[in-house]
């Protein structure tokens, strides 16, 4: 199956992660969106996502999973605005914030299924242009579901 996969913020990490869903599974639809006007040019003309819709709520709606790639404060106000978004029922959203509590507390009071992650890669250099397919090799990806989540279990 097919599926809709939207990179939020096309940084170092978004645009890593992009590079390594592109390359272990081509066959997704990768949508990738940047406030940054030339951010979202660079990734279009180097190929690092399929396609830049005309705006991250647009992007949002389609996908089947939604990876934020942007600073903590500036994930909770996209989440929020995800919550007002008609998406699809069974959309994932992660983040990659280096912090979990603030965040996962804040999702929990939306009706998407939401699990915070946390790649411990990274690298001195930043922006789209330091992209990295292999900045996560022989590196941790934590996950971190929510209280009622693991109860699930």
């Amino acid at each position: 199956m097919n599926q809709n996969i939207f990179v939020a913020g096309l940084g170092l990490i978004g645009a890593s992660l992009a590079k390594c869903i592109k390359k272990s599974h081509p066959q997704t639809h990768l949508m990738g969106w940047d406030h940054c006007r030339k951010t979202n040019e660079i990734a279009l003309a180097t190929s690092l996502v399929d396609e830049i819709p005309p705006s991250f709520s647009e992007g949002a709606v389609r996908a089947d999973v939604i990876l934020l790639a942007l600073p903590v404060e500036i994930t909770k106000t996209y989440l929020a605005q995800l919550g007002t978004l008609s998406l699809k029922p069974s959309v994932l959203v992660t983040d990659t914030g280096s912090t979990k509590a603030e965040i996962t507390q804040f999702a929990e009071s939306f009706s998407f299924d939401f699990i915070g992650g946390h790649p411990m890669a990274g690298s001195h250099k930043s922006g789209i242009t330091a992209a990295d397919e292999n900045l996560f090799e022989n590196a941790y990806y934590i996950f971190t579901p929510t209280k009622s989540q693991r109860l699930e279990e």
